[in-house]
């Protein structure tokens, strides 16, 4: 135990020492790092010009993307939009025949030609002709008609194409400003961009520039580092050391008190007087002492009760 004792007060002795060790190389540290805090620092601040640069150019990178999509979607509409315009004029050359000249006839044209079917409808149904005659009026009336539905139709196309094409015409400016946009971001960051390589330029100048005191400065932190992790190995040890001695002592003393104890109860036994501290010390023996007694009392008692009912038993 002796040993152990003297092991413990050399390991306290071995960690107040680290512990100075420690502290000193950390005051080292600390003083170099203030001494060279404006080198020091030139890199540091680059460095975070560096990554607020490169945040600002994420916010543009984002916002550029959001902008080709929403360019793209508007022209992808107008393409669309485009070929239902198509498809519209197809129907107008096509399905109803009618030759792109005669595609646009203004309102005039339209009442003109109604004013002429309706005055050779009424000389077919008035005037007096022949049969060869009425049909060549019938097969003109029915021309003119046939005419005047494909001018319509042309007219409603029309219209719609028109329509379709001032909805074309105001995406096609809103894709346009999302492309003016797009440009403005661009050369934007372009210039960011430039501005970060200016900055990594100048961070590698910097580095250069101060690489003695990092390394110095390394050295010095992995001194420190070494020097604390010692201590805190060594202050482990003694911990441990301590808990060990701690509880060999407890059980030193418990097994002391407990021979103590046995001796003094010995003593009462025989006879001998004992003083109040002396009692108290084995009161807690005396009381576990009764309590066997007075259990090993209950547990007779049963036993004499049936001996008795037995022998009242026999005598019946």
């Amino acid at each position: 135990m002796n040993k152990e004792i003297v092991e413990i007060e050399k390991l306290k002795e071995t960690v107040k020492i680290l512990k100075r060790e420690r502290e000193k190389l950390n005051n080292k540290t600390n003083e170099f790092i203030l001494k060279n805090k404006k080198e020091l620092n030139g890199v540091f601040d680059i460095k975070i010009n560096i990554r607020d640069i490169i945040n600002q150019n994420k916010n543009f990178i984002i916002k550029i993307k959001v902008l080709k999509e929403e360019r793209n979607a508007l022209n992808q509409r107008v393409s669309d939009i485009n070929n239902d315009i198509s498809e519209m004029r197809k129907k107008i050359d096509g399905k109803n025949h009618a030759k792109k000249n005669n595609a646009d006839y203004d309102q005039n044209t339209i009442v003109d030609l109604k004013q002429k079917i309706t005055k050779l409808e009424w000389q077919i149904q008035t005037k007096p002709v022949s049969i060869r005659k009425e049909d060549q009026m019938q097969e003109q009336l029915s021309k003119m008609t046939n005419f005047l539905r494909k001018i319509k139709e042309n007219a409603r196309y029309n219209r719609k194409i028109k329509r379709v094409k001032s909805k074309r015409n105001e995406l096609k400016e809103q894709a346009d400003e999302k492309h003016k946009e797009l440009l403005e971001l661009s050369g934007k960051s372009e210039k960011i961009h430039n501005k970060l390589l200016e900055f990594k330029k100048q961070k590698k100048e910097e580095e250069e520039k101060v690489k003695p005191l990092m390394d110095e400065l390394t050295n010095l932190k992995k001194t420190a580092d070494a020097a604390h992790q010692k201590y805190i190995e060594y202050l482990e040890v003694l911990k441990k050391k301590e808990k060990k001695v701690k509880k060999e002592v407890e059980q030193e003393e418990k097994e002391e008190k407990e021979e103590e104890t046995k001796k003094i109860y010995d003593s009462f036994k025989s006879g001998k007087k004992l003083s109040l501290s002396e009692l108290m010390l084995i009161e807690s023996k005396l009381d576990d002492e009764l309590d066997e007694e007075e259990s090993e009392n209950i547990e007779e008692k049963p036993e004499v009760k049936s001996e008795i009912s037995e022998e009242k038993s026999d005598k019946a």
